[in-house]
């Protein structure tokens, strides 16, 4: 077996351990690995390619930052997906967007519109306690 890939292997000159290249979640051993890197006097940089990972992550993890979380995605709605939704036509859609009654995002070079679906039911929860009970065509 190779002597690098024994476990514990170090560099017998340095008592650095072999570069790691792992891409999954830090592990506590990989951290521990990193600390005792850096108390040996080695760069983030140094470490960071020696473990496959930005000096910035191996800073981070260094000064105990905690892993940036991504924000959750958010699904956008699409014009016809609102009409269905509430039941109306793609048109008035649009209108109640123009006129600022439901709040719309728009993308692309062509301005698309898009909808957050709290948006919509912020927008139900409004025509709800706005509307009389027979509706609008009610007398």
């Amino acid at each position: 077996m190779l002597s690098f890939l024994k476990k514990g292997s170090c560099n017998r000159a340095s008592g650095i351990p072999p570069p790691i290249n792992f891409k999954r979640k830090m592990s506590a051993t990989r951290r521990d690995g990193i600390l005792r890197l850096r108390e040996t006097g080695l760069t983030y940089a140094e470490i960071g390619r020696r473990f496959g990972i930005s000096k910035e992550r191996v800073r981070q993890i260094v000064k105990r930052i905690p892993t940036p979380q991504k924000p959750a995605f958010q699904v956008m709605l699409k014009v016809d997906d609102v009409a269905q939704l509430l039941g109306i036509h793609t048109n008035t859609v649009r209108r109640y967007s123009n006129n600022g009654l439901l709040k719309s995002y728009r993308i692309g070079p062509r301005g698309d519109r898009r909808f957050k679906q709290e948006d919509i039911d912020s927008f139900l929860k409004e025509a709800e306690s706005g509307l009389p009970k027979g509706g609008q065509n009610d007398k």
